[in-house]
């Protein structure tokens, strides 16, 4: 149960020593999906 969000861990660190700019990449694309999804969640509250 709790190996795979090690296993994510570990494979985010190798990224991050290996492809720094992978990294940022994948940490602003994740950062805009959050937004995104705050939005929506904004968005649906505010129709009802």
């Amino acid at each position: 149960m709790n190996a795979l969000p090690i296993c994510a861990l570990l494979a985010g660190l190798a990224l991050l020593i290996a492809y720094p700019q992978a990294y940022a990449v994948v940490m602003s694309v994740s950062g805009l999906v959050m937004l995104w999804i705050v939005g929506w969640d904004n968005c649906k509250a505010m129709k009802r």
